[in-house]
This record gives C-alpha cells, structure tokens and sequence, in this order.
C-alpha cells in the first residue's frame, strides 16, 4: 500500500485541489495522512468537507491537527505514523499529474529498489508548463529530482528523518543521504506530479543558496571569496528568470536535452 502524506498551514486556497487530486486516484487502495499544523482559516473545514464525500472510496484517511515547528518537523511527524509501504508527499498546492498516477506507480514498485522517481509537470506562468525529466546524475550539484515525484519505502524516511534545522532544502538532503549511503533509485517513465514554480527561484535567495551550499559540502562548507561569487551568480540568475520568464524554459529545455541523452547513452 502506498501512504500519500500532505502537509498544510493556513492553505485554504489551494488544499482542496491537492485533496481531490488525492482521492480521485483510480482503482488502487491507499493510506492518505493530511497533517495541518493548526490552521487558523478554513483549511481543516475543507478538509472535512472533501473527506466526508468520498467516503466509500479505498482511502484509509488520516487527518490529524497538531502543533509543528515547520514543514519538514510535520512531514517527519506524518512518516511516523505511516502505514503504507511506500510514501510520497504531496503538500498543499501541489497535486497528481492525473486521476491514474498511483495505479501506474504501483505497477512499477518491486523489491530490491529503494527510491522511484518520475517527472513532474512545472507551472512556469499563467500561459506555460514545462515537463521536468529528473535525473540523479546531477544530485551532487544540484536537486535534480522533484520530491512531489519521488515515491520512497516508508522504512527509510523514517530512518532517514527529514533535518528540521532546514527551511528550503531538507528534502533535497534526505535524498541526498539516501542516495550517498548506496539506496537503490530507479526512474518512472512518467509523470506524477504537477508543481508551481512561479517565483521559486526568486524567493529567500540567500537562504536557498546556503542550505544547497550546506547539503552539498556539509562541515566543509565555507563562506570565502568562492561562497560570494556564486551566491552573486546565484542572484543574478534569480533576477533574470523574475525579468525574462521564457529564459528559464529554455535553461529547463536544455537540461532535459542533456538528461535524456544521459539515459539513452
């Protein structure tokens, strides 16, 4: 069984359309956990309301309201009480590319791999998405996959527990980890999730940079002459892509390029 986590603050304009998407999944049974950290709007009465309508569904709901210091203290809170094999976390504002996803999924999971991944669907602005293939080539330089995509065994997030000194990247370091301690990743050709990347990159620029400097280097990480350089150039690309929205597609066009021919090679 796979456990589909979503975690919500305060999200009352976006959790229902990751809520449907959960529960309109055809033909497969599933644990759904929905951990709100104490929303003051109307996040858990839409919530309710979703739940109570699709009750004779195979969803083995959960829906629980607690206190949290952040969304990777909340994501590790929901993989503990996870009863699914596998888990994937689908938080608030994000969603399933398709009503079909899951049931594709379950006929890749098998034993002997630890981390599957398929692509994810961007929503680059108002007029344009963008299929991202994901790669782990690029997973010491970069976050190369998409954790809305990935579909990991329930036994390792709990043992690899999200480090909840990070606000941006402790996602991109629970894999990471994974990945360095030799667990097996394999990718789905397919999409699963679809995503909103406007104004990602241009959000707590500094914050972001440091922690990928910090899951990359971790104790070696240093603030010298290199560290100002690249958070210049960090920046600066940030800007571009906020003035000139069509350079990032093309940067993710060429990405993709390079990826597939990595794993046709």
């Amino acid at each position: 069984m796979i456990t589909v986590v979503s975690i919500c603050l305060n999200n009352e304009n976006e959790i229902k359309k990751t809520v449907d998407s959960v529960i309109g999944q055809e033909d497969i049974e599933i644990e759904y956990i929905i951990k709100d950290g104490c929303s003051k709007d109307k996040t858990n009465e839409i919530i309710s309301r979703c739940i109570d309508s699709c009750k004779d569904r195979k969803i083995h709901f959960n829906h629980v309201i607690s206190p949290d210091t952040g969304i990777y203290d909340a994501m590790n809170q929901a993989a503990e009480i996870a009863n699914g094999d596998w888990i994937v976390f689908m938080n608030a504002g994000d969603y399933f590319y398709d009503s079909r996803v899951l049931k594709c999924v379950n006929s890749y999971l098998e034993s002997g791999t630890d981390v599957f991944y398929g692509d994810t669907l961007y929503l680059m602005n108002k007029n344009y998405v963008f299929p991202q293939i994901h790669h782990i080539s690029k997973l010491d330089k970069k976050f190369s996959l998409g954790h809305q995509s990935c579909i990991v065994k329930t036994e390792l997030v709990k043992k690899y527990k999200f480090d909840t000194h990070f606000k941006i990247a402790g996602d991109y370091d629970q894999l990471k980890r994974l990945f360095d301690d030799g667990c097996i990743f394999r990718h789905m050709n397919m999409l699963v999730a679809v995503c909103n990347r406007k104004g990602i990159s241009c959000q707590r620029t500094k914050l972001q940079f440091d922690e990928t400097c910090q899951v990359q280097y971790g104790n070696k990480y240093a603030k010298g002459f290199g560290y100002k350089k690249n958070l210049l150039i960090w920046i600066i690309k940030g800007y571009l892509i906020k003035l000139f929205p069509n350079w990032e597609i093309y940067r993710y066009c060429k990405n993709n390029m390079k990826r597939k021919q990595y794993e046709f090679d």
